[in-house]
């Protein structure tokens, strides 16, 4: 079998064992389901609903998704290197999440990357400050859609064009992004691909 890809109908909170797919084509019971970077154990499957026996399997951390993050399904066979006894991948050492509405975007507790999955273009969308004690978190976002979405930020300090900047404009097509680092209770810009700080 191969990896079969969808996207979640509706966003789902961290605890639900029970949510609602795009399609369930390639869903299989016993199988694995990937949402964003989180694994679970496929149990049951009732025409597009898909329950999971837990969140966050082989130490990984339930989180809530946004409506249309991406769904992967498959085997572990299908997953190169899995060892023979392992029933789903081992997660990375980041969380992948998605921002699917505008609002205020949850500071993550470890390393993460937001995908940006809005169908139109992401507004009004603020993370905050981190705390002292997050010094050394990273965090991500990547459009995955052709809008020219708008990320917010308390304070940030892009070195390369010095001072605090705060508005992160896309522009309109997928791939674009940035990456900020927690240093001191600020934001410091790691990199940015054709997203423009103000």
């Amino acid at each position: 079998m191969a990896l079969t890809g969808t996207t979640l109908a509706s966003a789902l909170d961290a605890l639900a064992l029970d949510f609602n797919v795009t399609s369930s084509a390639g869903a299989t019971v016993g199988g694995f389901c990937r949402i964003d970077g989180e694994f679970s154990v496929i149990t049951a499957i009732n025409g597009n609903k898909i329950s999971v026996r837990s969140r966050g399997d082989n130490g990984g951390i339930a989180v809530a998704h946004a409506v249309l993050a991406p769904v992967t399904f498959g085997l572990a066979s299908d997953q190169a290197g899995l060892g023979a006894t392992e029933g789903v991948p081992v997660p990375v050492d980041e969380n992948l999440a998605s921002i699917g509405a505008d609002g205020a975007i949850p500071l993550p507790l470890r390393n993460t990357t937001y995908f940006i999955t809005k169908g139109t273009a992401l507004a009004g969308s603020t993370m905050p400050n981190p705390p002292l004690s997050s010094d050394g978190l990273e965090v991500g976002f990547i459009s995955l859609t052709a809008f020219a979405h708008v990320v917010n930020l308390v304070t940030s300090n892009n070195g390369a064009t010095g001072g605090n900047k705060t508005i992160y404009t896309f522009p309109a097509f997928p791939g674009a992004g940035f990456k900020v680092k927690a240093v001191k209770g600020q934001w410091l810009t790691l990199y940015s691909n054709a997203v423009t700080p103000s």
